[in-house]
């Protein structure tokens, strides 16, 4: 059976139906790498029907500052692969928004959503 490729969207959609079934038959196989790109794999039990779904990779990038090499990685998936997120292991908040700033004023081809969740989601502008 050819495996189907499905929006993170669709997925919600399918693990809250099955949720609210009280039911489990949606099975998580894995992630692993085509072509380039990050997919989580799903299997729905009860017809056998495969899908995946495109994941955004995520990028520590160092403890209080961005480490040798980080950014060059960050830069190579948001080129291959349009998405990335970036995190940093910090002492608080506030030294995460300063570093995901930081990295939003060196790269202004991207868009930066930073949060106060000590990760920021970062997408090709036009995505």
């Amino acid at each position: 059976m050819k495996t189907k490729i499905i929006t993170k969207e669709k997925l919600s959609m399918l693990l809250e139906e099955e949720k609210n079934s009280g039911r489990q038959y949606i099975d998580w196989n894995g992630e692993k790498e085509e072509d380039g790109l990050l997919f989580s794999f799903w299997t729905d039990t009860r017809s056998g029907e495969q899908f995946a779904v495109k994941e955004i990779r995520s990028v520590r990038m160092g403890f209080n500052s961005n480490e040798p090499g980080k950014e060059e990685e960050f830069v190579r998936i948001m080129e291959k692969e349009g998405a990335c997120k970036a995190w940093w292991g910090v002492t608080g908040r506030t030294m995460h928004q300063n570093l995901a700033q930081q990295l939003a004023g060196k790269y202004p081809q991207y868009r930066f959503e930073i949060g106060y969740n000590y990760e920021c989601s970062v997408y090709k502008k036009g995505d």
